[in-house]
């Protein structure tokens, strides 16, 4: 489902106007909260589209089939005949339903912009809260993939063969593997039986996953909670269930990366995957929207409806869907459940371009900006407790309470804001290098850093935001570095350590330091923060914040920059200058 937005603004799409002409169908009211419309397809020798709608209880409703398509363009519409009359629609729709219409009688379906009278603000808040139950209850969902894309014959015929060989190697059947919450507890079978690696192939294979469909985030629920699910482009077909497995097996592996050699670093194949994973009930709301924040939609309030059931069983307090309030309330909204369910963990999600939006708070996380890594709070414990000293929220002001620690006297960037490819060569990283080469080398090669460890052991520390490594690998990684920016052909490479893996520690910097700027502090100590950060902003250690966050002053208040790793800062060392007073605990109002 993509639902058009109400209003226009910074933050939102323009959705589609109200059809006043006379020819134009009227909706009626749906008369219970578990009401919805079905539509019957009619066969039809022409190019239009005749469809006739009525309205049933789901409990009771006759077998139907549902839709799941992408939007398209909420702007430009096309018209199907509804009951005699003119019904707009996106292009995408209209194509879906001429080529599922049948030859004879009629195709009961379900499709949201034909079913939910997209006008009625209460009555798309209404169909978005019974959302799962349509989808769940149809007898299969039918997901169109168009058919104007690139040719991808052979993409469906290798997907079928990898879903074929995790069923030979696990005993099992296609149907038992539908009902799997998550693949990578399957067997793996031997990469050999792929064998051989055709270049046509895979780059379909690849060319299959950027079809807009995996990018949707309302199309997460309405595959996972389908009985069964089959993909359409154009005369192909093919059970998700087998998209998903392939996108599984194409899961990280140094042997498959080197064996196929047109592997992208595609988000649709992580997106595939991650809709594969049928069960999220573990997943708080925060972590939800974690996984989900590369997922785009028209109407950003359905960043946070489009996942509300997906970890709700068993719980109550979650937030109800409401297309009458703003965007930035249903954002707001989103936080303070957050904050039930894990206190201060969101501000590790916290992400700002580089100009600050003086029209969006900026302790709120923006769920529609998916282009950072976040810091995981769970293994940092920065504050030294849980426990959240959250005083008041006024509106959209925060009070928090907590003490400065240190003010940022240096920030520079590290990779910019496009990751590297994981499978490209080195190229000379020019700013890492330069940062390399001015904190640790010379002089300062044999100075302490503020905890006591060499520098060069605390930068390679903090470059990976303190997840474990073999040093061997950063040292061989750093001389990489050195060859691969040196023009000169003759320039040696260092000692062939057959212990080390440059590459590994090459992924945990590409992983860690995009998008992030590196740091001193005014105290001695260097971490990786958010890439807006500036001197001058403040590091701070909130009560029950795993996690130092850089503020910045703003009149009386405090804008959020981004959490931080600061080296030193991240296992409640600074509680100690809280006790002797070096630091001085207060209420901050976050703005």
């Amino acid at each position: 489902m993509a639902t058009a937005p109400s209003k226009p603004s910074s933050e939102e799409v323009e959705g589609q106007s109200t059809d006043t002409s006379d020819d134009a169908y009227q909706y009626t009211k749906l008369p219970t909260p578990h009401s919805t419309r079905l539509m019957e397809l009619h066969p039809s020798e022409s190019e239009d589209v005749i469809v006739t709608l009525r309205t049933v209880e789901l409990d009771l409703a006759p077998p139907y089939e549902a839709i799941s398509y992408v939007w398209g363009d909420p702007n430009f519409k096309v018209g199907i005949k509804c009951e005699g009359r003119s019904l707009k629609v996106t292009p995408n729709l209209k194509a879906v339903l001429h080529h599922l219409r049948p030859k004879s009688r009629t195709r009961v379906l379900w499709a949201d912009a034909v079913c939910i009278n997209q006008e009625d603000f209460e009555e798309r808040s209404q169909q978005v809260r019974i959302m799962s139950k349509i989808y769940s209850t149809a007898i299969r969902t039918l997901i169109w993939l168009g058919s104007n894309f690139e040719d991808i014959t052979e993409a469906i015929p290798l997907m079928e063969k990898i879903g074929n060989l995790f069923c030979e190697e696990n005993s099992t059947t296609l149907a038992s593997l539908r009902g799997l919450d998550r693949f990578h507890e399957l067997k793996q079978f031997s990469i050999d039986k792929l064998s051989p690696f055709e270049a046509s192939k895979w780059l379909q294979f690849f060319d299959f996953y950027e079809n807009p469909y995996f990018c949707r985030t309302w199309c997460i629920r309405e595959v996972g909670v389908s009985k069964e699910a089959i993909a359409l482009h154009g005369r192909d077909a093919i059970d998700f269930t087998l998209i998903a497995l392939a996108a599984n097996w194409t899961s990280y592996d140094p042997e498959k990366m080197e064996v196929i050699q047109y592997m992208k670093n595609d988000c649709g194949i992580a997106h595939a995957r991650f809709m594969g994973m049928r069960d999220h009930s573990n997943l708080s709301l925060r972590q939800l929207l974690r996984s989900t924040a590369s997922f785009e939609c028209t109407d950003l309030r359905d960043k946070i409806y489009s996942t509300l059931d997906f970890g709700a069983s068993g719980r109550t307090g979650w937030i109800t869907p409401d297309y009458t309030k703003s965007v930035v309330d249903v954002f707001l909204e989103a936080v303070m459940q957050m904050m039930k369910e894990d206190g201060l963990y969101f501000l590790a999600n916290i992400f700002h371009h580089p100009m600050m939006l003086d029209d969006w708070p900026s302790w709120i996380p923006r769920w529609n900006f998916g282009s950072i890594m976040p810091l995981y709070p769970s293994i940092y414990n920065a504050s030294g407790t849980d426990d959240a000293s959250i005083s008041e929220r006024i509106r959209y002001n925060l009070k928090l309470r907590g003490y400065r620690v240190d003010l940022v006297s240096a920030a520079h960037d590290v990779l910019g804001w496009t990751c590297f490819n994981y499978t490209e060569d080195f190229d000379g990283r020019g700013p890492l290098l330069d940062l390399w080469e001015e904190n640790t080398t010379g002089e300062k090669a044999i100075t302490n850093y503020a905890t006591g460890e060499n520098i060069k052991t605390a930068f390679s520390i903090t470059m990976v935001v303190g997840f474990e490594f073999n040093p061997a690998d950063f040292d061989s990684y750093t001389q990489n570095l050195l060859v691969s920016d040196n023009d000169d052909p003759g320039y040696p490479a260092g000692e062939d350590d057959s212990n080390s893996n440059p590459r590994a520690y090459q992924l945990l910097v590409q992983q860690s330091a995009c998008n992030r700027a590196f740091f001193w502090t005014e105290n001695g100590y260097m971490g990786l923060g958010p890439r807006i950060l500036q001197p001058q902003d403040q590091i701070w250690v909130v009560l029950g914040s795993r996690l130092p966050v850089a503020l910045r002053p703003k009149d009386d208040f405090y804008q959020v920059v981004g959490a931080c790793y600061v080296h030193g800062y991240m296992s409640g060392e600074a509680t100690q200058g809280l006790k002797n007073g070096t630091f001085v605990e207060k209420d901050v109002i976050l703005c």
